[in-house]
């Protein structure tokens, strides 16, 4: 268990912990066991996210993701909970639960975005007390002494295995100079300066 565990977060990074639960909700198996250990024990019935993920993990008898997972001591995350039969009978679950600002920074470094752009990633939280809290920022490029141009910033919600991530986009200013084409304002000069005639 504890190698099969290891390899799989060695192939991705993100995953925080991955855990087998019981049929009786309660983690019985983690892996790493450092660092995790508000996890050794933790009843995964009582967090309605999660509730609502295994159930509908169960009855598909495929796999369903809880997100945002909020703690007051751990960045946000998300956990895909997988059913496990053990002779066809229901045996409990595997969980794989990822870290979202690593896995956001596993993406940018990949394709080394904030390098081009300040990305920032915003997840739906819906169970939020306040409205203001219903969008959580689970990931901001680094801090850069560099300028961005925020006339061109650009948004995009995109649903992913029904959870609303918004994704953010603002361009530096070092990666569009080179390439800013002066047309518009050269015709919109040259048209006034007709005008003028």
């Amino acid at each position: 268990w504890e190698r099969d565990a290891s390899a799989v977060s060695s192939d991705f990074p993100a995953y925080r912990v991955v855990s087998w639960v019981d049929a009786n909700l309660r983690t019985r198996w983690l892996w790493p066991q450092a660092g995790n250990e508000h996890a050794a024990a933790l009843d995964h019935g009582r967090h309605p996210l999660r509730a609502q993920a295994m159930q509908q993990a169960r009855e598909s008898l495929t796999f369903a993701i809880a997100a945002p997972l909020v703690s007051p001591v751990e960045r946000p995350a998300l956990a895909v909970y997988a059913t496990v039969l053990n002779g066809g009978t229901f045996d409990g679950f595997i969980v794989g639960e990822l870290g979202l600002q690593r896995l956001f920074e596993i993406i940018d470094n990949r394709l080394n975005i904030s390098s081009r752009y300040v990305l920032e990633a915003r997840l739906a939280n819906l169970f939020a007390p306040s409205p203001a809290e219903r969008e959580l920022v689970v990931f901001t490029s680094p801090e850069r002494e560099d300028p961005v141009n925020e006339r061109l910033r650009q948004a995009a919600v995109f649903n992913l295995m029904g959870q609303r991530i918004t994704i953010e986009l603002t361009p530096r200013r070092d990666f569009i100079t080179p390439s800013r084409q002066f047309l518009p304002e050269l015709a919109l000069f040259s048209g006034l300066g007709v005008s003028f005639l």
